[in-house]
């Protein structure tokens, strides 16, 4: 069997726990990012892994995009490269048709706990922009 009939088998499986899991574990991203705690990292760690990776990892890079490479810890590094994977979350473009997608209210969760610490991140490190003077 392809790579592309395992992943959509084990894909439902998956789907259905992290659907079932989008309201507790997902709710707690951006406190568990701040805390330390990694549960709510772990639960969109493996929606990435999921739903992400299989083309945009270090090796196919689509779209020059290595999500493998960037962890949720690093979304105070890579803002850009996680505000991209926010808007085609939510503009539901991603995971491209044809493929295993999650259920409205797992998109939903998952980018509203990426957009939350994303601008919680904004908030406690401001980028004031230009400071030179003319």
């Amino acid at each position: 069997m392809n790579r592309r009939h395992t992943r959509a088998k084990s894909g439902l499986l998956i789907l259905l726990i992290v659907g079932g899991m989008a309201g507790s574990a997902f709710g707690q991203l951006r406190a568990t990012t701040a805390s330390g705690n990694s549960n709510g990292r772990e639960s969109v760690g493996r929606f990435v892994n999921n739903y992400c990776v299989e083309c945009h990892n270090g090796d196919d890079k689509v779209a020059g995009l290595d999500l493998e490479a960037l962890s949720l810890e690093d979304l105070d590094r890579h803002p850009q490269a996680w505000e991209n994977v926010v808007r085609r979350l939510d503009a539901r473009q991603m995971p491209p048709a044809g493929w295993i997608r999650p259920n409205g209210r797992t998109y939903d969760s998952i980018v509203s706990q990426l957009a939350g610490s994303l601008d919680r991140i904004a908030s406690e490190h401001p980028s004031p922009g230009r400071t030179d003077t003319f």
